[in-house]
C-alpha cells in the first residue's frame, strides 16, 4: 500500500512506515537527540531506531507507543493521513 503525499507541488508515492518513520525522526531530532541517546532513552538499540527511521521495520503496535512516547506526541500523530 502507498500513501500519496503533495510537497511542494508535487505528488509522491510513499510506503506508510516510510512516512511514520520520517515522523519519528522529525520528532527524535527536534529534541536534539542521536539515534544512540534515544535509543538508550527508550531501552531499544541504535540499530531498532535507525530501521523504523529508514522505514524498513514494520512496527508493532507496542513499539509505536514506545516510539512516539519517547518523543512525546500522541501515537495518532504517527499514523495521521495513512
Amino acid at each position: 500500500m502507498l500513501v500519496l503525499r503533495v510537497q511542494f507541488g508535487q505528488v509522491a508515492a510513499v510506503e506508510p512506515r516510510a512516512l511514520v518513520g520520517q515522523r519519528i525522526r522529525d520528532g527524535r531530532e527536534r529534541l536534539g537527540l542521536s539515534q544512540e541517546a534515544f535509543a538508550e532513552q527508550i531501552g531499544t538499540s541504535f540499530q531498532q531506531v535507525s530501521r523504523v527511521e529508514r522505514g524498513e521495520h514494520d512496527l508493532r503496535l507496542s513499539t509505536l507507543l514506545l516510539f512516539a512516547g519517547g518523543i512525546g506526541i500522541d501515537p495518532s500523530e504517527l499514523l495521521r493521513d495513512l
